[in-house]
């Protein structure tokens, strides 16, 4: 068990075990994209055709992968404040967890059947509940300064929390926008993947609100 340290836990344990819950997800995200069709083509026009059709799973692979590593980063900037945690803390982050662990499977039934709309539907839900159950980590860690560091600022939680619950609201449209067209939806994933990692690289000044938004700044 993590070491008390009087008030409450380490935290290098969650820590420990996140980045092996993600370094997982993230390398099982790869083998969706490995197809019989691929391993058992018999001539380079098969290899050829096989590898244009991989497109739909060569892309969710992308999004997902974006994605994911979009959650360490969101993760490990809210643990970065906090001086310890908690048992009720420790089993948020650990439901957290589970639905980061669920992400391969999501990332494979979009890939495989991006043109129907539960495929879609099903994404988007994982998207929104790993967000949500990140937030409320974030809102359980800072109620009252229960788990963060006495001097964290009043807009260093704003901050966070913006950047948190971007999300949740684009995944709930391209779900909603699946019924009518999980093509449709399939592209609102791909641009919320698209501004996530470009929130991360663009220089703050030249960032439109919601760049700043996505990267809590």
């Amino acid at each position: 068990m993590s070491e008390h340290n009087g008030r409450g836990f380490e935290k290098g344990r969650l820590q420990s075990l996140s980045d092996g819950v993600f370094a997982i997800v993230m390398t099982l995200l790869v083998l969706e994209i490995i197809a019989d069709e691929v391993t058992g083509a018999a001539s380079a026009a098969e290899l050829h055709k096989a590898l244009l059709e991989l497109w739909p799973k060569v892309l969710s692979y992308a999004i997902s992968f974006a994605v994911a590593a979009v959650f360490w980063v969101h993760q490990h900037a809210d643990l970065h404040h906090l001086t310890h945690t908690d048992n009720r803390f420790l089993w948020i982050n650990i439901f957290f967890l589970f639905w980061i662990s669920l992400l391969p499977f999501s990332a494979a039934m979009l890939g495989e059947h991006h043109q129907y709309a539960v495929a879609s539907i099903i994404y988007g839900c994982n998207m929104i509940l790993a967000s949500l159950t990140l937030h409320a980590s974030w809102l359980y860690a800072v109620r009252n300064h229960r788990l963060v560091k006495p001097d964290l600022g009043p807009e260093v939680i704003r901050q966070a929390n913006r950047r948190l619950l971007v999300g949740p609201p684009f995944y709930a449209l391209g779900i909603a926008i699946a019924f009518h067209s999980p093509h449709a939806s399939y592209l609102v994933y791909v641009l919320m993947a698209v501004l996530y990692v470009v929130a991360g690289l663009v220089p703050r000044r030249w960032r439109l609100p919601i760049l700043s938004a996505a990267d809590g700044e």
